[in-house]
Parts: structure tokens; sequence; C-alpha cells
């Protein structure tokens, strides 16, 4: 009867340390949920972890338990964003033959993500940013994002340099990839309050979206053969 006892002790100890890992799941998802419609609805400097805390349905107190400050929100909520888009530039790199439509490709992917994403995109790509064409600063609290944007702008800076036959580290490379990278920043920024649906505005526009990168890519061509002439 001791060995049953014990047995029983310990079965209600398992099943209350799996009652608890399930309810700090669902805590630490109703946060982020909290913290994403937040941040889309009032700006991410604007609210703050107390407020987060609320809408989460947890104490002040407990918050912290789970994230130690609104970066470590920040950070949760965009790096599998960030490293999702990264994978999808990267299986292009198989897919596709030519430069060119590999580059393409790779601007559509980020549009499209942009449009269907247009409550958080600004969260994603460009809340606590720093310059996307040097390393982060060291240490910081949002080197871990701002290294993914980083790489997302390193990937279509080398794919640019082999579509138009550059260097990828030139400084002409660099400033066409700039250009490249406001154009797409601008286009999704331009439908941000539009109460058109995604997938109705994508299948709009796209065109109109995939001809504009197609006539900046073809004016870089025409740019660098004069300069080469």
């Amino acid at each position: 009867m001791v060995t049953k006892n014990k047995d029983n002790s310990a079965s209600r100890e398992t099943s209350s340390r799996g009652r608890h890992g399930v309810n700090a799941e669902a805590t630490k998802a109703a946060i982020r949920e909290a913290a994403g419609r937040l941040f889309s609805e009032s700006g991410y400097e604007s609210v703050t972890m107390r407020r987060i805390a609320e809408a989460a349905g947890c104490s002040h107190a407990a918050i912290y338990r789970y994230f130690t400050d609104k970066e470590s929100l920040l950070e949760e909520l965009t790096r599998p964003v960030l490293e999702q888009i990264a994978r999808d530039f990267d299986e292009l790199t198989v897919d596709i033959a030519s430069a060119g439509e590999r580059l393409v490709e790779m601007c559509m992917i980020f549009v499209r993500f942009g449009m269907r994403n247009r409550n958080m995109f600004r969260i994603f790509v460009a809340v606590k940013a720093e310059r996307v064409d040097r390393e982060p600063t060291p240490s910081s609290r949002t080197e871990n994002i701002n290294r993914l944007r980083v790489q997302l702008f390193q990937r279509i800076q080398r794919q640019l340099a082999a579509a138009i036959g550059l260097q990828p580290e030139s400084e002409r490379t660099l400033l066409f990839s700039r250009g490249l990278y406001y154009l797409l920043h601008g286009t999704i920024a331009t439908y941000e309050g539009s109460e058109e649906a995604d997938e109705e505005l994508l299948g709009r526009l796209e065109p109109t979206f995939e001809s504009t990168i197609r006539n900046l890519l073809n004016g870089y061509r025409k740019e660098t053969e004069t300069m080469e002439a």
C-alpha cells in the first residue's frame, strides 16, 4: 500500500507539472497575441507591458515571467516571420535558373508578405530598426531581429548583383539595392491603410507591382551598360 500511495503521489505531481506547462504555454500565447494586436492598433512605442498584460488576462507581474521587456516580445513576434521570408528567398535559388527572375520573385515574395500583413508590416521590418546595409549594434536588445533584417537585405543585394552583373560589395550594387528596397517598402506602405481585402488587392495590382520592379531593374541594367561603355 505504501508503494501504491507513492505511485499515486508521483502521478499527481507529474499531472500537475503537465497542467502547469500547458497553462504556461497558453498564457505565453495570449501575451503574444495581445502584444501583436496592440502594437498594430496603437503603435509599438505607445503600448506598455502593463497594457499588454491586461489585454492578455494576466497580472502585470506575471508577464515578466515570460518576457523581460517589450523588446523580447518584439523579437518573439518578429523572428519567426523574418526567418520564414529568408527560407522562401533561399528556396528560389534552387527553383529558378535565371538570376534576374529569381530577384523579381524575391521582390514579389516580399511585397506579397507585406500586403498580407499590412497591419504588422512596420512592426516586423521597421520598429527598433537600424540600418540594413551594415551589421547591427552588438549586444543591443534588438540585435537578433536587426541581424535578420540585415540578412534579408543582403540576400536581395547579392541577387541584384548577380542579375545586373556587378560585384556584390560594390558601391553601385549598394546604391541600386537601397533603391530597390525603398521601392518595395514604399509599395507596401502605400496600401497600409487600405480597406481592400489582401487577395483582392494583390489580384488587382500584382501585375503592376511586378512590372514596376522589372522596369527599375531594366533601368539599372541600362545605367550599368552606359557606365561600362
